[in-house]
């Protein structure tokens, strides 16, 4: 696993208790977890690296595309069709059709791939959030620069509104009410605080086994 590899280099050439924040950005990715084996991401066991604790059967679907990969332009034309076209496609949730967007890669899923991927999923999270929350220790939630991103999430600029999943989008993508709302679940809540928040102090699992400052924090994810 990728961050075990980047630690144990760190560690070798550093001394990372004198590392006082971590912040970062990651590509528009989808990490796919499986509903039975979701973690406790608080009482990792610091003698085991995170590659023991998240093996490959963690995940619905291991290997996900990334953002410039195009095989889902062909399900971005579809959802940009049934929210009227381009214009009010982006009038409504902030942007037109592209194959990058959640949107497009979660109806590919349900379309393409076996039904059980869809069926065993249990959250879906974007790499940014992923990374943040392996290093807090906790479940964070994407930003709403990302939520923007996605296809699927209306953003307020009304005085006294609230911005929110676009019911509509995400009925086109589970392809019914039913599984609209199983996927807003997958989602899981946006922090619309504007980003740049306080995400937490590093995980006690990285303090032990890494050798981390517990009073180190870490900023809400950006994306690029």
């Amino acid at each position: 696993m990728t961050p075990d590899i980047l630690l144990q280099k760190l560690l070798r050439n550093h001394d990372l208790s004198r590392i006082k924040s971590i912040g970062g950005a990651a590509h528009h990715a989808l990490v796919w977890w499986k509903s039975t084996t979701v973690p406790s991401l608080s009482s990792l066991d610091p003698s085991l690296p995170f590659q023991s604790h998240f093996s490959k059967h963690t995940f619905s679907l291991p290997n996900t595309p990334i953002s410039q990969d195009t095989a889902s332009h062909s399900q971005a034309l579809i959802i940009e069709d049934l929210l009227g076209g381009a214009e009010c496609m982006a009038a409504r949730v902030g942007t037109a059709a592209t194959p990058s967007m959640v949107a497009a890669q979660l109806l590919r899923v349900r379309e393409t791939l076996q039904h059980e991927v869809w069926t065993r999923t249990g959250r879906v999270q974007l790499a940014s959030a992923f990374l943040c929350s392996l290093l807090v220790g906790k479940w964070i939630p994407m930003g709403e620069a990302e939520a923007c991103a996605t296809g699927m999430w209306v953003h307020s600029n009304t005085s006294g509104a609230q911005s929110h999943w676009d019911e509509d989008a995400l009925d086109i993508v589970g392809g019914s009410r039913e599984e609209g709302r199983r996927v807003r679940g997958w989602l899981g809540d946006v922090d619309t605080t504007g980003g740049g928040r306080r995400a937490g102090n590093i995980s006690r699992y990285l303090v032990e086994r890494y050798r981390f400052d517990p009073g180190m924090t870490l900023s809400s994810p950006p994306t690029v």
